[in-house]
């Protein structure tokens, strides 16, 4: 096995690989710009020898809401190049890298006791996508076992709309009036983000 080695790339030299078939919500992008805010950028993104990305996608969008007055050199991320793969490892490597992770499961008990713990000594459970007005009695698993009743609720909507507002507004106190620049990852439709 080659040794793997980390280089910085700017983000505007990065290629949005045009068929990931993957899709991140605004709400999603949000709190993984939280999270690098919070930890750092701790996960490289995977490249091609031609700057395309295989594997990072909302992380490299992330960025782009992160405040540069705080953190200066965010324009450019850890990448991966892996210089090697063919046409159709490519393809395959983007669905393996979300897919094998979905086919993993939570240990409720452990994951209950760790949201616990970080609550209790006042951790924001948001940089680690929690919703902001979510208890930890909320995130108890309760299976669904009686699909035909597992219909969505305009009050779902309505909370879920919600707390990406929030999540928005936090963000924005951080960031410059001007907005910041959001290339949508699905259809490269650039826009002006500056909040709700």
């Amino acid at each position: 096995m080659q040794k793997t080695e980390i280089e910085y790339v700017k983000t505007e030299n990065l290629k949005v690989y045009e068929r990931n078939s993957r899709i991140h919500n605004q709400e999603q992008i949000i709190q993984i710009a939280k999270s690098i805010k919070e930890f750092g950028f701790t996960n490289p993104i995977i490249i091609d020898e031609n700057n395309m990305i295989l594997a990072g996608h909302a992380r490299v969008e992330a960025t782009k809401l992160i405040d540069r007055t705080y953190f200066p050199d965010v324009d450019e991320v850890p990448c991966i190049r892996l210089k090697e793969l063919t046409e159709d490892k490519k393809r395959a490597y983007v669905i393996a890298d979300n897919k094998i992770a979905e086919n993993s499961e939570w240990n409720y008990d452990l994951y209950m006791s760790e949201l616990k713990y970080l609550n209790d000594v006042d951790f924001d459970l948001t940089t680690i996508g929690i919703d902001a007005d979510m208890s930890i009695e909320d995130a108890v698993y309760k299976p669904i076992t009686d699909f035909s009743s597992a219909e969505v609720q305009n009050s779902d909507i309505n909370k879920a709309q919600n707390n990406m507002a929030k999540d928005i507004s936090n963000i924005q106190k951080d960031s410059s009036e001007a907005g910041v620049d959001v290339v949508c990852p699905n259809c490269q439709h650039q826009f002006k983000f500056t909040g709700f």
